[in-house]
């Protein structure tokens, strides 16, 4: 179908020759195509997957322990430079980083700077990112080390999603900036 632009975006043409439009929520179709290809993995629709971008990181910003799972699939491939040398491999495993990391960073806070940019099937996507924090309880495995002091550091993170949650979390950074402010 091609992307309409002007005061026809977000109209979808019912039948050929009819010239009537349907205003149709562009959310409501992507739920569709979502529970439509659930089982196969498929298709996600880019509303879906930013509509899941916000409710990431409203679940890392609100430090919900709870919630991780409930934006990561069981199975979810996560790998952060934050964390060298260590790719975790389930919903649980992520839940228990975040848990030493919020006890490190009681105030840590997650933000896009720009993006999500998504690939041309919507379900890999890229945010550009800014990770803001006080070192309260130092964490000697991490390398975070200097309690008091405050880490303010960008972030490229590329994201799967399948269905409508997370299945694969890049993240990178440069540990060395991580280092010389925390470390």
């Amino acid at each position: 179908m091609q992307e309409m632009h002007g005061p026809a975006a977000g109209l979808i043409k019912p039948r050929v020759g009819t010239g009537r439009y349907v205003q149709v929520q562009r959310n409501v179709i992507d739920d569709r195509l979502a529970r439509r290809h659930a089982n196969s993995g498929g298709f996600v629709g880019e509303q879906a997957v930013r509509r899941l971008f916000d409710q990431y990181y409203a679940v890392l910003n609100a430090h919900d322990l709870g919630g991780i799972a409930d934006v990561l699939t069981e199975d979810a491939v996560f790998d952060d430079d934050f964390v060298p040398g260590v790719v975790f491999h389930s919903a649980a495993e992520v839940r228990n980083v975040f848990e030493v990391m919020w006890h490190a960073f009681p105030d840590l806070e997650f933000a896009i700077q720009n993006g999500p940019f998504f690939a041309a099937d919507s379900r890999q996507c890229m945010v550009y990112g800014r990770i803001t924090g006080t070192l309260a309880n130092a964490v000697p495995d991490f390398g975070l080390v200097k309690v008091g002091a405050s880490i303010d550091q960008e972030y490229m993170a590329l994201y799967e999603a399948k269905v409508d949650r997370f299945s694969n979390v890049r993240v990178c950074l440069n540990r060395s900036v991580t280092a010389g402010q925390v470390g």
